[in-house]
């Protein structure tokens, strides 16, 4: 793999910056390193995240505890209820809500936009039929790396999406009007949730 393939992506840091910044928020706007690095489920990127939060003034380091900061806070707040707005609108339709709303929570989509993701039985992405339309509604996985690589693949949320085969532990996908096609993980493809869309079906921009 080479060196930029290791490398952190832009995306993937600013989704780990924002649940930094979104957990401090529910821990009551303190925590500890250690605390955050577990919510976060990734050492490296949650260190590089802290870094540049500290850096950006939006946390400090008190007494062994990241703290928010007052502008921080207000960021945080944002990110906070972008998250427990998802949470609320999915709880009764999603398996496991709170985790769905860590994708939804890096997005700026309006609610009547979120509301018309209800509409129809979701489903993982794996269990749509090749040739089939599907809708984004979420990604039940809480890391920055892996919604950032679903997201980088074009399988935005809210964005229509086609599987056009499912072979040797792959699932691949072509989406948006672009028709770009890419090969999805079967694992990583399992946390997708779609919704049955039509191929001429508007995406959220």
């Amino acid at each position: 793999m080479s060196e930029e393939e290791c490398s952190t992506s832009s995306d993937e840091l600013r989704y780990a910056k924002e649940d930094v910044l979104r957990f401090l928020r529910e821990s009551g706007g303190s925590a500890t390193p250690e605390e955050v690095i577990k919510d976060i489920e990734d050492e490296d990127l949650a260190k590089e995240g802290i870094r540049e939060l500290k850096g950006e003034g939006l946390i400090s380091e008190e007494g062994g505890k990241l703290v928010l900061t007052g502008e921080g806070f207000s960021r945080a707040d944002e990110v906070y209820r972008a998250h427990k707005r998802a949470e609320e609108l999915f709880k009764d339709v999603i398996e496991n809500p709170h985790l769905a709303a860590h994708s939804i929570e890096h997005l700026n989509l309006n609610l009547d936009f979120l509301s018309s993701l209800r509409k129809g039985r979701i489903r993982r992405l794996t269990d749509m039929c090749v040739g089939r339309w599907g809708r984004v509604v979420a990604v039940l996985n809480p890391k920055p790396s892996v919604i950032s690589r679903v997201f980088g693949v074009g399988a935005v949320i809210g964005r229509v999406i086609r599987v056009i085969a499912k072979s040797y532990g792959l699932i691949v996908i072509e989406a948006g009007y672009e028709k770009r096609t890419a090969a999805i993980d079967a694992e990583i493809a399992k946390s997708i949730l779609v919704v049955p869309a039509a191929p001429d079906e508007g995406t959220e921009t």
